[in-house]
């Protein structure tokens, strides 16, 4: 199971959600360790949003060959495809929603008790996002690993 079969019927951020954390508690079903990389997308401006997706997947793809097949790692472009980001029209909405329910979804994500850490790309400080997904993690006491 995966992001992309499992949000394939999803229209509203709820229905991803929960899609998403199906996905997540199979993974922890069946793997040893569920780990989400997190990490500025959106801080440095929209014209930077490609670029800092790219640069989080390439910590996603890096850490998830060291941690070896026995691990499932994933960031929040694994989850938000183009496709998803377009059928659940997340662009259209003003940006500080978009930001708010994006937030709000990765909390729900760190609530879940199904990860078994999070870790953060150099530069997560001056994400809003990230610092609140830091928080989270703190709060309810999910591992915290700081990459370089």
């Amino acid at each position: 199971m995966n992001f992309d079969q499992a949000l394939a019927g999803s229209t509203t951020l709820d229905e991803a959600l929960s899609s998403a954390l199906k996905v997540i508690a199979y993974r922890k079903g069946n793997q040893s360790r569920v780990v989400y990389v997190a990490g500025p997308i959106s801080s440095a401006g929209e014209h930077k949003i490609v670029e800092n997706i790219e640069r989080l997947m390439e910590f996603q793809r890096a850490l998830a060959r060291e941690l070896g097949e026995g691990a499932f790692v994933f960031a929040s472009p694994s989850i938000f495809t183009p496709d998803i980001y377009e059928r659940l029209r997340i662009f259209e909405m003003p940006r500080d929603e978009r930001e708010d329910q994006l937030r709000k979804f990765f909390d729900t994500v760190i609530e879940s008790k199904h990860l078994d850490g999070v870790y953060f790309t150099p530069g997560w400080e001056r994400s809003i996002g990230a610092r609140r997904e830091h928080e989270t993690a703190l709060r309810v006491g999910v591992p915290i690993t700081l990459l370089s």
